[in-house]
């Protein structure tokens, strides 16, 4: 066990601990220096090489973790990763991200194929990756395998908890591809947006099997890759393959116990957020004997588990009172759930003509504590201001004679999960007082993710 800035680190190797850049500026020159088995501690920052493991018993650990650690091998004309030297199973590559990689090159009656963009596990070699995110490799250059590649009888790569997204092969597996009689186990990973472009090796953008290559897959989401999610290649190439899916979530469906066809429910997808919503049916749905998720909580799919220990109920709740002869009042329609819509139904309207404002405060008003704040200084007497009008003038619609209605899109924001949001309807009220205005009651929104 060593300690990095405080914090206990441990390895399943034991051996020294090398240190990038402390005591090595490259990760490279940390693998060559490193004797079997040892543990390589990467600081954070981005590292443009590509690195070989040289069949050795290493543990290479970002100890920041893949957000602020990357393996940049655009410049390189390689995988990122490769194994390919007799390494053990219990070699391991955690907590980086993998991009830029063109993947292995091998000549061909095309000058280069170019296999595991990301990673690239061959002759008789073995290999962990966890917690990795391996994304936008063999965007140019990848034949077969944009992600994650092993083959030849013997060789095998474990790959947990990692994001495959947004790589490339030309022929086959954007994701990942196994062949030649190798192995793979993709555990607990999110596979999605890979792409691949050959119709003539059966279009497979997701994960991919050839020449009696074998993949297992546990827990993981297979969505919205291109063509094909889980398949061999076409044609005499895909003999003697096999995909093993359970407790999955795979676009278009897949065989398997446990298996579901549904949608993930991405936070946002478009813009890079694989997290699951609140509602996602891969919540709690892995498989049973998997281990728990950190929350304590059965295993989700994906890589990335929803913490249900910080979950927040939202909720909509009426204060306060509105006026006018017949006075104005809003009652709330659904809850605010963030990705989700809600909205208000406002009674004893005189007029289409109003609006909602929302505050995030029903105490402050211009910095000071006055709220609820009595209008009749306006010419509005019985009206009362609720909340803080931080947004004014949303606009609202009729939908019968008297009613008017609003309704909004709440966003995923992490930081307003948990947060109160103030509304009050206001609404042209022809001689009900001298601005001619009347106002509802309030309504507290608290902001939830489920």
């Amino acid at each position: 066990m060593v300690c990095v800035g405080g914090v206990a680190v441990a390895s399943d190797q034991g051996g020294p601990a090398l240190m990038v850049p402390a005591q090595y500026q490259t990760i490279q020159a940390a693998i060559n220096a490193a004797s079997s088995p040892s543990t390589i501690l990467v600081s954070a920052g981005t590292y443009a090489e590509a690195i070989n493991l040289q069949g050795k018993d290493v543990y290479v650990l970002a100890v920041s973790g893949p957000s602020m650690t990357v393996i940049d091998s655009a410049t390189e004309n390689d995988s990122c990763v490769t194994a390919n030297s007799g390494e053990p199973l219990s070699a391991c590559v955690s907590g980086f991200t993998l991009t830029g990689g063109a993947g292995k090159p091998f000549p061909s009656s095309y000058g280069f194929d170019h296999y595991g963009g990301g990673v690239y596990v061959g002759d008789d070699s073995s290999l962990c990756i966890e917690n990795c995110h391996i994304v936008d490799n063999g965007i140019n250059t990848g034949t077969f395998a944009g992600g994650v590649y092993v083959g030849s009888s013997g060789s095998h790569v474990d790959v947990r908890r990692c994001l495959i997204a947004h790589n490339h092969a030309w022929a086959s597996g954007g994701a990942t591809l196994v062949d030649s009689n190798a192995t793979m186990s993709l555990e607990r990973c999110t596979v999605y947006g890979n792409t691949a472009s050959s119709w003539a090796f059966g279009y497979q953008g997701g994960v991919s099997m050839a020449n009696g290559g074998d993949v297992t897959l546990v827990d993981c989401i297979v969505w919205g890759n291109d063509g094909y999610q889980i398949k061999a290649f076409g044609g005499i190439y895909g003999a003697g393959t096999s995909a093993t899916c359970t407790y999955s979530c795979v676009e278009g469906g897949f065989a398997g116990t446990g298996n579901i066809a549904s949608s993930p429910l991405f936070v946002g997808a478009a813009a890079g957020d694989l997290a699951l919503q609140a509602g996602s049916p891969c919540v709690d749905a892995g498989d049973p004997a998997s281990a728990l998720d950190p929350d304590g909580t059965r295993a989700d799919m994906g890589a990335f588990f929803l913490d249900q220990g910080s979950l927040v109920t939202a909720l909509a709740s009426t204060f306060g009172a509105g006026c006018g002869a017949s006075p104005l009042v809003m009652l709330p329609v659904g809850t605010p759930v963030a990705g989700a819509s809600a909205g208000v139904l406002i009674s004893n309207a005189p007029t289409t003509l109003g609006g909602i404002a929302i505050g995030f405060s029903n105490t402050m008003f211009g910095g000071s504590p006055v709220l609820p704040l009595p209008l009749a200084y306006l010419g509005m007497p019985s009206c009362e201001l609720l909340q803080s009008n931080d947004v004014f003038g949303l606009p609202v619609t009729s939908s019968a004679t008297g009613t008017l209605s609003f309704s909004y899109s709440i966003p995923t924001t992490t930081g307003l999960i948990g947060s109160h949001v103030y509304l009050q309807a206001f609404c042209y009220a022809p001689g009900a007082n001298f601005l001619e205005i009347i106002v509802s009651n309030g309504i507290d929104w608290r902001v939830g993710n489920q």
